[in-house]
């Protein structure tokens, strides 16, 4: 019924498989009960349980939409209307792990918009807020890209064309990759524009979030964000280094991911210091040019 409706068939590919998720849940745990019984407290519950809540919401709202039409009427009012998915607690997105940044990158091949909007927030470590609004234009002739962020009025800056620093030197490959995923987009005025439009902040992390859920992996946009600054910790970095990348408000929130970088390194043996991402890559290459 819901599936066959104009409403469904007029979403995205990508959000139509999410919401068929969670009906094809909703039928197996609801298919057998009367819509007649349906209230609100039996869908707030239902949402409240829900791997998904936000599109478990969804799916409810859909289904009791077409549940309310007045060819079927199986419903006078809808019960999901006053329904809120439960808050998100603050701090609530941990960042990515390297195998969840690679299957996303399975999922998504170079070409496609949802590749490149990840490339640009995992490279940039921006705020989708900033994120959506980036452009060719901020890149200055010393292949820096600068802009201020919208949050904070703080600037930040990022390695676009110019030579990465010592800490960032095995992450050349990562850059590659980012321009790679931004040419099948280019000539706009933003990165990121949708048909020829600047993309909103609530349409980027929707999309980052539902394009991850199908590659397996339950992160969000901010998530990258603090990928990369751990990155940046992980990779020696000082804080006053991540400042200038990330553009954090404070030194504070910086050394947040030195402090947590330093314990990890305390108990493990490093036989040579290697800068960046590849830096272990990089020693092996080394042993085995001398052996």
């Amino acid at each position: 019924m819901v599936l066959a409706s104009a409403a469904y068939h007029s979403c995205s590919e990508g959000y139509r498989r999410a919401l068929r998720r969670e009906m094809d849940a909703l039928r197996a745990t609801w298919g057998a009960g009367s819509a007649r019984t349906l209230a609100a407290d039996h869908v707030a519950a239902d949402v409240a349980g829900a791997e998904n809540p936000a599109d478990r919401l969804k799916a409810w709202r859909f289904v009791c939409a077409r549940a309310c039409d007045p060819g079927v009427r199986l419903l006078k009012a809808d019960p999901s209307a006053g329904v809120k998915p439960p808050k998100r607690e603050k701090g609530e997105h941990p960042d990515w792990t390297a195998d969840e940044v690679a299957r996303y990158r399975a999922r998504w091949r170079i070409g496609t918009s949802k590749r490149a909007a990840f490339e640009l927030l995992f490279w940039t470590a921006a705020r989708a807020e900033d994120g959506c609004k980036l452009g060719p234009g901020m890149v200055d002739r010393d292949g820096l890209l600068t802009y201020r962020q919208g949050k904070t009025d703080f600037l930040a800056h990022c390695p676009w064309d110019c030579p990465l620093p010592a800490y960032a030197a095995g992450w050349e490959e990562d850059r590659r990759t980012l321009k790679d995923a931004l040419k099948a987009l280019a000539g706009h005025m933003t990165f990121l524009a949708a048909h020829g439009r600047t993309r909103s902040e609530k349409g980027l992390v929707t999309m980052i979030r539902t394009a991850a859920r199908e590659a397996g992996v339950e992160k969000s946009a901010h998530g990258l964000r603090k990928t990369r600054a751990r990155m940046l910790a992980e990779a020696r970095a000082t804080a006053h280094e991540i400042v200038a990348w990330t553009g954090h408000q404070t030194l504070k929130e910086a050394e947040r991911y030195t402090r947590a970088a330093d314990r990890r390194r305390a108990v493990m043996g490093e036989p040579e210091k290697a800068p960046g991402a590849n830096g272990a890559a990089q020693v092996r290459k080394r042993q085995k040019r001398t052996a």
